[in-house]
């Protein structure tokens, strides 16, 4: 059986940008396996940055 090396993830209620992240982040089936993969480089990061110019906007 493989050996599985697991790193935690804490965002925080109080900060508005890491509360669209981690909302961005649930959207996927499996929001670890996602964050790999951007890490990885394999799919794209989320522009939530972006996102939050054109909410603003509108």
């Amino acid at each position: 059986m493989a050996e599985i090396i697991i790193i935690i993830i804490e965002f925080s209620k109080n900060k508005e940008k890491e509360l669209k992240l981690y909302s961005k982040l649930q959207e996927y089936s499996v929001p670890s396996v996602t964050v790999k993969d951007m890490l990885l480089g394999l799919i794209p990061l989320p522009d939530i940055i972006h996102a939050n110019v054109m909410q603003k906007e509108e």
